[in-house]
C-alpha cells in the first residue's frame, strides 16, 4: 500500500514538475526519502547548462528553481520538505548521485537506530 501511493506520488511530482520546467534546468532528478528527524523529504537535483553557475542571473536561477520545486510540490499536494541540489550537465554521474542516495539512506537508518537504542 505505502509503495503504491509512493509511486503515485512520484508520478504525479514528476509530471508536475517535467509541466513547469524552467529554461535553464535541463533535467532533474529526485529521490523521496526521510531527513534525520524522520521527517518525509525530497531530494531534487536540478541539472543546469556548464555556464550557468558562472552566468549573471544564475542567483534569480537559483530562487526560482527552488519556488519551482515547492510550487509543484503544493500543487500535487506532496508534504515532504524539499532538498535541492544543483549540477551542471558535465558533472552529472547518475550512478554517483544513487551511490549518494544509497548512503544517505543507509546514515539515516543508521542514526535512527541509535535514536531508538537510546530510548
Amino acid at each position: 500500500m505505502k509503495e503504491r501511493r509512493e509511486r503515485a506520488e512520484k508520478e504525479r511530482l514528476e509530471s508536475q514538475l517535467r509541466k513547469d520546467q524552467p529554461e535553464f534546468v535541463k533535467n532533474f532528478h529526485f529521490e523521496f526519502d526521510e531527513d534525520l528527524d524522520g521527517d518525509p523529504a525530497v531530494s531534487v537535483w536540478a541539472i543546469v547548462g556548464d555556464g550557468e553557475a558562472e552566468s549573471a542571473d544564475f542567483p534569480e536561477h537559483l530562487k526560482a528553481t527552488r519556488s519551482w520545486i515547492s510550487t509543484a510540490l503544493s500543487q500535487t499536494e506532496i508534504e515532504h520538505w524539499p532538498y535541492v541540489q544543483f549540477r551542471a550537465e558535465s558533472e552529472v554521474d547518475w550512478e554517483k548521485i544513487r551511490a549518494h542516495e544509497v548512503a544517505r539512506v543507509f546514515l539515516v537508518a543508521l542514526l535512527m537506530g541509535e535514536k531508538w537504542k537510546r530510548r
